[in-house]
């Protein structure tokens, strides 16, 4: 990352044009995570996560675990237009790979005898929701911190009172 200095102003002028683009897009998408994050961690249901899914993603919570993937968890060309049925969950604690929609039929299914530990009577739509939370609260809070250190060296970079500074 170049300081924003003379020097770095005549000869770099465009890097410091992104860098100064990219500071500004992560602190704008930074502003978005507490609302994000608090609807990932109280949503009930997959519907209500998906929604928060593609909210997060306009807003710029993106990598390629929570991207499009022909045979990952999110099966569409973009998820701005994903649907429920594009979303692919499962393949934990023994139970098939569903989409949101073939999820949602299931009620309150229980998980009943398993070899996992899990209780008996937990709702197999309950560990789904769960499950899918997981892969959205890790992979946000990981590009928050990403963002965070860009900023923290961007703003340590560009504290200076000197705007004349040539170092």
């Amino acid at each position: 990352m170049k300081k924003n200095n003379a020097w770095n102003r005549f000869f770099f002028k465009d890097v410091l044009e992104k860098q100064d683009r990219k500071y500004r897009k992560l602190k704008k998408m930074l502003a978005e995570y507490p609302s994000i994050i608090d609807v990932v961690i109280n949503a009930k249901n997959l519907i209500a996560l998906f929604n928060v899914h593609k909210a997060a993603w306009v807003a710029g919570f993106c990598n390629k675990n929570l991207g499009p993937c022909e045979w990952g968890m999110f099966r569409c060309d973009s998820i701005t237009t994903m649907q429920p049925g594009d979303v692919y969950i499962g393949s934990i604690w023994g139970l098939n790979t569903k989409t949101i929609l073939e999820w949602d039929k299931i009620g309150d299914e229980i998980m009943g005898s398993n070899g996992f530990g899990i209780p008996k009577d937990t709702k197999i739509y309950d560990l789904i929701v769960d499950h899918y939370k997981t892969v959205l609260r890790s992979n946000i809070n990981a590009i928050r911190a990403e963002a965070l250190e860009f900023i923290d060296e961007y703003e340590s970079l560009n504290d200076s009172d000197d705007e004349y500074s040539i170092l």
